[in-house]
């Protein structure tokens, strides 16, 4: 009796495992899921311990149950693999391609710090590739991209400022290595205050929602500042990258 509700409890954990290795998405342009060989194995083994449980030898029910689950779980690792490999591959060619637009543009020469920290991210994503640390090469490709958002065409190739358009009213701080944010810097940009000298009102607006308060150096990636009014300037919505704002009077 032990035996036949042992091989019960492992046929039912084999049937589960099976169930999740067949829901598992397809791997994209890696090899399908029915190709892998752990998925074709616990696929049989599956088979045999059902056969074995319907025929009364309980012993071989359990046998092939462990097998089916070391093999659904073997295939379930490697279709996660696949994935990430491929997710990678693609966001490595995106990044890829987002440099090779900035060399072109010239942009370093008007985002030298945001060209050449894309550069850091894409080596760094070329040398965990090579290593097969996939996650790591997925999280500096992606690094690349993100931090090329910011990075517009050249004023040769931009269109003129929309008319009337209002200024941001708001700006997400993105990390300093990269941007430089600080609240000198900010409002120094031309569709904050065109002035750094003017700091002390984006401080003193976004006071309250700083991790210490009382230290105006500590803004943290992520924060959303608000900029205030200052000449009865219109202002609404989040600074967006790609539109061209005319600068502030001084």
């Amino acid at each position: 009796m032990k035996r036949f509700l042992t091989a019960v409890v492992m046929l039912n954990a084999a049937l589960a495992a099976f169930s999740a290795a067949t829901d598992a998405p397809p791997a994209g342009d890696a090899e399908a899921l029915s190709a892998n060989r752990f998925y074709a194995e616990s696929i049989k083994c599956n088979n045999l311990a059902r056969l074995s449980f319907a025929g009364g030898d309980y012993d071989a029910a359990l046998r092939y149950s462990a097998e089916s689950l070391k093999n659904a779980a073997l295939s379930n690792d490697y279709v996660t693999q696949r994935l990430k490999i491929a997710a990678a591959t693609r966001k490595i060619d995106e990044a890829e391609s987002r440099l090779k637009w900035a060399d072109r543009t010239r942009a370093s020469a008007y985002f030298p710090k945001e060209v050449e920290a894309a550069k850091g991210f894409f080596d760094q994503a070329l040398s965990a590739r090579g290593a097969n640390e996939w996650d790591s090469a997925l999280n500096n490709a992606i690094n690349v991209v993100e931090t090329l958002a910011a990075v517009t065409a050249p004023p040769s190739e931009k269109s003129p400022p929309e008319a009337n358009a209002a200024l941001p009213s708001q700006y997400k701080v993105r990390p300093w290595d990269a941007f430089g944010d600080c609240f000198w810097n900010i409002a120094g940009r031309p569709w904050a205050y065109n002035n750094p000298f003017k700091w002390p009102i984006l401080y003193t607006a976004n006071k309250s929602k700083l991790t210490d308060p009382d230290n105006p150096d500590l803004i943290e990636p992520g924060l959303v500042l608000d900029i205030p009014s200052i000449n009865g300037e219109k202002r609404e919505g989040m600074w967006d990258s790609g539109r061209r704002y005319s600068p502030l009077d001084r």
